[in-house]
């Protein structure tokens, strides 16, 4: 299971949880803030099969610039947005598609959440192969005004998922019909057949 915007760990650790000794949790978390908080909740936890990865999950390799927020769960990929206080920072990326295809990723992927303040396409871009192949199941955040920083649009992200084959909920498990313009909401994506 993947934690992609890890943050301090609450996905994290509830996935560390469910899956216990015998599973892998993977949370990436570019910001180097809240990864010493998660680093304290894995050893007061002792989930030693919870691993954490500092880098961002983007459509290629290399580095990207990535603003600080001082508010936690703010910090984003994305440039000229709305947020203030930003500081910016260098920080490595790499498709999850290539952490699969040199063994760093084990391929048998149940589940991948996804909330990285408006640079979910890159992420989504960057596993194209991997939900083609493994369709994991997805939760991913669609904030549409840091998508429309980036030059996206929920409608863009949704029309990638169903092209590959995802039925796309609310996470209360209604179909979703429409996403009014100024929403944030998290969705439920589940490949056919599952």
């Amino acid at each position: 299971m993947l934690d992609i915007g890890a943050q301090i760990g609450f996905f994290a650790l509830h996935l560390g949880n469910a899956v216990g000794r015998c599973g892998h949790v993977y949370a990436f978390e570019p910001d180097p803030r809240p990864i010493e908080y998660l680093k304290v909740s894995l050893a007061a936890s002792e989930m030693g099969w919870v691993q954490i990865r500092p880098i961002a999950i983007s459509a290629k390799e290399g580095t990207v610039p990535f603003f600080l927020s001082p508010v936690f769960g703010w910090s984003t990929g994305v440039k000229n947005t709305h947020l203030t206080g930003l500081r910016k920072i260098i920080v490595p990326t790499i498709p999850l598609d290539l952490m699969v295809e040199r063994g760093e990723i084990p391929d048998k992927i149940r589940l991948i959440k996804i909330d990285v303040e408006g640079f979910e396409m890159e992420v989504l871009r960057g596993m194209r192969k991997t939900l083609e192949t493994v369709q994991p199941i997805l939760i991913v955040e669609i904030n549409s005004e840091m998508l429309a920083y980036q030059e996206s649009s929920p409608a863009e992200l949704l029309r990638f998922l169903t092209s590959l084959g995802y039925r796309i909920f609310t996470t209360h498990l209604c179909p979703l019909s429409h996403l009014a313009t100024q929403e944030t909401i998290d969705v439920l994506c589940l490949p056919r057949g599952k």
